[in-house]
C-alpha cells in the first residue's frame, strides 16, 4: 500500500477480537492481485500497512487470544480491554476506553492516522467504535484513512472481497461542513472537503467534467465567504451569483454526482436571496439582494455588519425614489439631507441604526468623552436593530423592495 504514515505520523490498525477463535481460512483480496490468506482481516492489514501497529478491542473472554493474533501478524498487538456491552454505561466505557487508548498512542505531537477493522466486531461495537472515531476526528485529533470490512458471508468461494466504507463517512464531513457554511458564511471547511479527494464521492472519482466544476464552485464559494466577513458586499453578491450558476452546472449532470446533489441543493437556496451579477443587474434587483444580506447578517447574528449594511442601503434606497433618478446606483447619490427630505421613514431608520454601527464600527473605543454613557449593550443593539428591521420590512415591501423568497422569517424577531 502506498499511504503508510510520514515521520509525523502514527498509522494505526483498530480492530474487535471476536469471541469466534476458530475463523476458517480465506483469502481477504483488497484488490484482485492484492490477497492475502488468513482467519481475520487484521492479520491481512499487517501485511498491507506493514508499518502500522494494532490495538485490539478485548474482552476479558477474547483476551486470551491475542498471543495468537500476535504470532499471526508478526508484531505487538495492544489490547483495550473493554466490558461485554451489555448495558447503555458499557457503551460509554468502550467510547472512552478506545478515546484514551488512540491519544495515549501520540507521542511529540505525532498525528494519529487510524485505519478501522469493523468485521468482527460484536452486534453495534463497530458503532460504537465509528462514533468515538467520528468524534476524535472531529476535534482534529485523528484522522480515519480507512473503514474496512471483510464480507466473508458476500463470497461463493474462499476469496473474501474487503471493502473501504471510509467514503461513506466522508459524507459525514460534508454534512457538518454545509451546515456550517449555510449557518456561518464560512465556506473554509466546505472549500477543503470539496478540494480533498479523499471526500469525494466515487461517482465523481475519474470524472474530469465533474471535478473542475466542483473545483470553480469552491472558488465562488470561497470568494463569497471572504467578501461577506469584509463587507464587500457587491463583491459578495457577484460571488453568490457565481457559486449558484456553477451548482446549476454540476446538478445538471444529473446522479453522475452522487449524494452531494441534497447539499448543494441546499448550499444554493441559501445563496440565491443574494446573488446578482453586477451593474448589468437593475437597481432594483441589486438593492433587494443588498436588504436580503441585511437581514442574512442577522439571522446569523452578525449585529454590526446587518446595522452597517442597513445605515447603508437607505441611500441607496433614497437613489431609486428620487425623481429624476440619478443615473449609477451610488451611495454618494443620495446626502443626509436629501433622505430626509425623500423619506422621512428612512432617514428615521438610518439615526436609530447609527447609535448600534457607530459606535462597533469604531470597535468600543470612546471618541469623546460621554460616549459610553450612549454605548448599547448586545442586547439593547439586538432590540433596536430588530425594531428597525421590521420597520425597514414594511417601507421595502411598500415599495416594492421587499425580501425575495428564502429561509428568511418574515420578521426579525423570530431569530
Amino acid at each position: 500500500m502506498n499511504d503508510n504514515a510520514s515521520a509525523s505520523e502514527k498509522l494505526l490498525i483498530v480492530t474487535f477480537l471476536g469471541r469466534d477463535d476458530k475463523l476458517d481460512e480465506v483469502e481477504y483480496c483488497l484488490v484482485e492481485d492484492q490477497c492475502v490468506q488468513s482467519n481475520r482481516l487484521v492479520v491481512a492489514l499487517s501485511e498491507w500497512y506493514p508499518d502500522a501497529q494494532v490495538v485490539a478491542l478485548v474482552t476479558e473472554e477474547t483476551e486470551p487470544q491475542i498471543p495468537q493474533l500476535e504470532e499471526r501478524v508478526g508484531k505487538e498487538v495492544r489490547p483495550v480491554i473493554i466490558p461485554s456491552a451489555t448495558n447503555e454505561r458499557d457503551y460509554w466505557v468502550i467510547y472512552s476506553k478506545l478515546s484514551s487508548a488512540l491519544l495515549g498512542n501520540a507521542t511529540n505531537g505525532e498525528k494519529i492516522e487510524v485505519i478501522f477493522d469493523i468485521t468482527n466486531g460484536f452486534r453495534s461495537l463497530p458503532f460504537i467504535g465509528l462514533l468515538a472515531l467520528e468524534f476524535l476526528q472531529s476535534a482534529n485529533e485523528i484522522s480515519i484513512k480507512h473503514i474496512y470490512y471483510g464480507a466473508r458471508d458476500d463470497s461463493p468461494d474462499d476469496q473474501v472481497p474487503v471493502y473501504d466504507l471510509e467514503p461513506f463517512q466522508s459524507m459525514l464531513e460534508w454534512s457538518e461542513a454545509t451546515t456550517r457554511f449555510i449557518e456561518t458564511g464560512d465556506a473554509r471547511k466546505l472549500v477543503k472537503v470539496m478540494r480533498h479527494d479523499g471526500s469525494l464521492p466515487p461517482q465523481l472519482i475519474g470524472n474530469e467534467s465533474a471535478l473542475a466544476k466542483l473545483r470553480e464552485l469552491a472558488d465562488s464559494l470561497s470568494e463569497f465567504s471572504e467578501n461577506i466577513f469584509l463587507q464587500m458586499t457587491f463583491k459578495a453578491g457577484q460571488s453568490a451569483a457565481k457559486a449558484v450558476s456553477n451548482i446549476e452546472g454540476i446538478e445538471s449532470m444529473g446522479a453522475e454526482i452522487g449524494p452531494i446533489g441534497l447539499l448543494l441543493d441546499k448550499i444554493k437556496t441559501s445563496l440565491q436571496p443574494l446573488a446578482f451579477k453586477g451593474k448589468k443587474d437593475e437597481d432594483r434587483e441589486i438593492v433587494r439582494a443588498l436588504l436580503n444580506m441585511i437581514f442574512w447578517y442577522r439571522q446569523y447574528g452578525y449585529i454590526e455588519k446587518s446595522a452597517s449594511l442597513l445605515k447603508e442601503w437607505v441611500f441607496l434606497a433614497c437613489k431609486l425614489l428620487d425623481s429624476p433618478p440619478k443615473q449609477v446606483l451610488d451611495r454618494n447619490s443620495c446626502n443626509n439631507k436629501l433622505l430626509a427630505s425623500i423619506s422621512p421613514e428612512l432617514h428615521g431608520i438610518f439615526t436609530e441604526v447609527k447609535n448600534i454601527r457607530d459606535p462597533s464600527a469604531h470597535m468600543g473605543i470612546p471618541q469623546q468623552a460621554s460616549s459610553d454613557a450612549n454605548t448599547l449593550t448586545y442586547g439593547q443593539a439586538i432590540e433596536v436593530l430588530d425594531e428597525q428591521l421590521i420597520a425597514l420590512l414594511e417601507f421595502a415591501e411598500e415599495h416594492d423592495l421587499g425580501l425575495s423568497d428564502s429561509w428568511f422569517a418574515r420578521t426579525p424577531s423570530n431569530h
